[in-house]
């Protein structure tokens, strides 16, 4: 009888429930419940790499804690581990396969909850994202049902502008969501690299990206389904296209619940800087009109690089929204119309019903008036773009498409302005609209006008020498593209470096030139993708660990490091068209990060605190 009860050694000093002695995980929180003797997981389970925790975000649905700084002009979330990281079991290691079909590749993010990795479907190649309830909290029904029906939520929702579910898989290992993979940033961290550049979002690319989340609430709205947690971090821009993807529907709620205050949610649900009035005065009738107010939060932060309501403590911040009134856009950008201001005021307005009853109605009245600014010149006619492809066909003022011309005779000279202003408008836009995606990722320097139409290439012309005109009209040299080759570090390092997609991998020739370190031939050792501008790319360090102890293969799991910043500052490397000058992360790892077995090392932990420093070095092609 004595083992059956609880004892002190198992009182859980988060919760204060108590637990059998035999119990590892407080059965109430979940928390790690204290023994006798310090715990040995970072002994016997290898820790993640660093991946798992680079986009790790802080919880902000709490509302008792001040907020350190504004959501997105913070610094990046990049956790360094800290004790509570102790007591969870590490994320399951790379190669591990999910439902006899994706296998695991690393760790996007972290949360209160679950685990989100980023896998590939070993059918098809094609990589997705599998959302896992954490092993710990696995046996609580409301954490498992929360996840069901952030599941539940996501299969009623098809639109291209909503993250995709593919699948909800539910077996021994676990919990699962499996859903679309966006390869990109989030719209926080586009707003932060604008700010930190010293510049806010172009008005065209915040109105395109804004429209485009519009388009994804409603379609949720349309099921029946209200987020309640919208914010910048909540959308995802996708890098090849700048497609916007609303993501993250874990407190969305069917609104026939929310309206009557249905559910098992208490408290504030949300993130502060971005709830309504009533979400704060804790209202449980809730309906889709907190997503607008939210929505209108994220285009006045979209605009200005700002949330409009901050403060030093979640009371006064929850006090700003109940009480004062937005900040008018038009005193920080000369470039910004009254309008903007006018709808802004509309969608976070205090009282719910002065609000647009839909997303449908906020997005046409700012199509109506990027409508009206494009006839003035006093907007680029960008945001009309999407509201003519959308129609196909230029109204007239009847409301009727246009036909052929055979039947417009008799039509009144007015209406074929009108359509000769509609089709000049179309064909403006369609030039500028590959252009600011572009520029969504790669902020353009100024560069001259690329030709209208292309020049007859010197090979199609053998006899006719170049002019100074085709000179100049030829497209450039594109430095990333240019990257793949042999190419050999100061320290006599080759490297072969791939193009793969989006990225240009620099792979280990010879694995000796590296030893200790436990590198394989054709493992990349780093990687580059494109930086703020042409010659300059961002750089993804694959480090491992240098030991005099030999390495078993179990170790490739986990002995290697992911850095892509040092001391706050990301690394970066500058491309001289001839030389590649590349920084990279200093690390001292100690015997404590080494777990060992049989005189071989079997995983490593803890590598993400082993920086002590930066350091530079010089690659010359070969």
């Amino acid at each position: 009888m004595e083992l059956a009860s609880p004892s002190p050694s198992r009182t859980c000093e988060k919760c204060g429930a108590t637990a059998p002695d035999e119990a590892a995980w407080c059965p109430e929180c979940g928390n790690r419940l204290p023994s006798g003797e310090p715990p040995k997981v970072a002994l016997s389970d290898p820790e993640p790499t660093s991946s798992a925790k680079v986009q790790e975000k802080p919880v902000e649905h709490a509302p008792t804690a001040p907020p350190p700084t504004e959501p997105s002009s913070g610094p990046v979330s990049e956790a360094m581990g800290d004790a509570a990281d102790n007591d969870k079991p590490p994320p399951l290691p790379r190669g591990t396969i999910i439902d006899n079909k994706y296998a695991i590749l690393r760790v996007l993010g972290e949360g209160g909850m679950g685990i989100v990795y980023l896998a590939e479907d070993v059918h098809t190649g094609v990589e997705v994202v599998l959302k896992a309830v954490r092993p710990e909290l696995a046996h609580r029904k409301d954490v498992v049902s929360r996840t069901l029906a952030e599941g539940r939520t996501l299969a009623r929702i098809d639109h291209p502008n909503v993250v995709h579910l593919n699948a909800i898989v539910a077996d021994a290992s676990g919990l699962w969501l499996v859903m679309q993979y966006i390869q990109g940033e989030s719209l926080d961290q586009t707003i932060k690299r604008y700010k930190d550049q010293g510049r806010a979002v172009s008005f065209t690319i915040a109105v395109d990206i804004f429209r485009q989340v519009l388009q994804g609430v409603a379609a949720a709205h349309r099921e029946g389904i209200i987020h309640r947690d919208l914010k910048p971090g909540n959308v995802l821009v996708r890098q090849k296209d700048g497609v916007a993807k609303v993501t993250d529907f874990g407190i969305a709620k069917p609104e026939e619940q929310a309206r009557v205050g249905q559910g098992n949610t208490k408290g504030v649900i949300g993130s502060l800087w971005y709830m309504s009035p009533e979400q704060v005065q804790g209202r449980r009738d809730l309906d889709k009109r907190v997503d607008i107010y939210a929505l209108g939060i994220m285009l006045f932060e979209l605009l200005t690089s700002r949330v409009p309501f901050n403060a030093e403590s979640s009371y006064e911040i929850m006090r700003l929204h109940v009480e004062e009134p937005l900040p008018k856009v038009v005193r920080s950008r000369a470039d910004v119309q009254p309008w903007v201001d006018e709808i802004l005021a509309r969608a976070c307005a205090k009282k719910r019903e002065d609000r647009f009853s839909s997303c449908e109605e906020f997005l046409a009245t700012i199509d109506g008036h990027l409508a009206l600014a494009t006839r003035s010149g006093a907007h680029p006619v960008v945001g009309v773009n999407r509201a003519l492809e959308d129609a196909n066909v230029a109204p007239t003022e009847s409301g009727a498409s246009t036909g052929p011309r055979s039947t417009m005779v008799d039509e009144p000279r007015s209406r074929w302005w009108m359509l000769i202003i509609a089709i000049v408008a179309i064909a403006t836009v369609g030039g500028a609209y590959g252009a600011y995606r572009y520029a969504i990722y790669q902020p353009p320097k100024k560069k001259p006008k690329a030709a209208a139409t292309a020049e007859p290439s010197a090979d199609a012309l053998p006899n006719e020498p170049a002019t100074s005109s085709t000179s100049a009209q030829a497209a450039p040299v594109d430095p990333f593209t240019s990257l793949p080759g042999k190419w050999r570090s100061e320290a006599g390092t080759d490297f072969e470096a791939v193009l793969v997609g989006d990225r240009v991998e620099f792979r280990v020739v010879d694995p000796a030139q590296l030893k200790p370190a436990d590198y394989v031939k054709d493992e990349p050792r780093f990687t580059l993708k494109r930086g703020s501008d042409p010659n300059t790319f961002l750089v993804e360090e694959k480090m491992r660990p240098q030991a005099k102890i030999p390495f078993d293969p179990r170790s490739r799991a986990t002995c290697q490091e992911i850095w892509t910043a040092v001391d706050g500052k990301p690394l970066v490397a500058t491309f001289s068209g001839t030389d590649l000058a590349i920084d990279f992360a200093k690390i001292s790892v100690a015997q404590s990060n080494l777990t060992i077995e049989n005189g071989k090392i079997v995983g490593c932990s803890q590598l993400r605190g082993t920086a002590r420093g930066r350091g530079r070095t010089l690659l010359k092609r070969v």
